[in-house]
């Protein structure tokens, strides 16, 4: 059995080429009640106080072929898709220059509400409006689907807290969330501070870099300041050479800094 590595948090996040589950992707889900449009500039107007959604007969169009559009597909209600922003704070304002307008097209995304689940056809529909809509796409949901083989991974509440351990369940890296987006790749490389590895372990046979290793072998403690001795060796054939570093003094006795 090969014992776990100590660095395993920064090895785990960082390494590459660890082996990871063949999880099957799953199948495209969405919302089956909604829908997300981006319409053309000012084809839709939500009323200016509105907060959440708004029943389809209290927003104004540019045509009324766009309510009948919009009701033809089973559209209820509507809201922004983001809610805080206005053509005021939609502005970025650089030290020394005059403030510069920022993209507009969010304020035209607007989430529709269906009455039915017929979600499909309301994009057919939707999408065939060229003159008013840029596009409309499904609601969709997000599923985390890599997660390591390593039979030891559920153990590793740092990195996906399920309350295995009686914790709080999502209080973690989220390593999960990261490696939907990537899992590396060869140039990433990773500096280990411990006080030892095993490079025959799965995960770093082969992988490992000769360069420096540095062991501690002695400290000092002269008057006024403290020094701390490092033997490195770049690799066993090679001498080793001593670096002394100076470090801050603190009174004996005291507390290190934990900073």
């Amino acid at each position: 059995m090969v014992p776990p590595l100590r660095a395993s948090v920064v090895l785990s996040l960082l390494l590459t080429g660890t082996a990871l589950a063949d999880v099957q992707r799953p199948a495209p889900e969405y919302m089956p009640n909604q829908v997300i449009v981006w319409f053309e500039p000012s084809v839709v107007a939500l009323p200016t106080a509105a907060e959440g959604n708004v029943h389809i007969d209290e927003v104004s169009f540019s045509s009324p072929a766009v309510r009948s559009m919009l009701q033809e597909v089973g559209g209820t209600a509507m809201r922004m898709l983001t809610p805080t922003a206005t053509k005021e704070n939609l502005v970025a304002s650089p030290a020394g220059r005059p403030p510069i307008q920022l993209d507009l097209g969010q304020l035209d995304m607007i989430v529709v509400s269906l009455a039915d689940t017929n979600v499909a056809a309301a994009l057919a529909t939707l999408n065939a409006d060229k003159a008013n809509v840029r596009i409309a796409e499904p609601d969709w949901i997000k599923h985390p689907f890599v997660i390591p083989s390593d039979n030891l991974f559920y153990k590793q509440w740092w990195l996906r807290n399920t309350g295995q351990y009686n914790g709080v369940i999502g209080k973690d890296l989220n390593a999960t969330d990261a490696w939907d987006r990537s899992t590396g790749g060869a140039p990433v490389g990773v500096v280990v501070l411990d006080g030892g590895s095993d490079p025959s372990h799965p995960d770093l046979s082969g992988r490992v870099v000769d360069g420096p290793n540095y062991s501690l072998v002695g400290v000092g403690d002269a008057p006024g300041a403290s020094t701390l001795a490092l033997s490195s060796r770049p690799n066993p054939s090679t001498a080793s050479t001593t670096v002394e570093f100076s470090l801050p003094s603190r009174r004996r006795g005291s507390s290190p800094s934990t900073t």
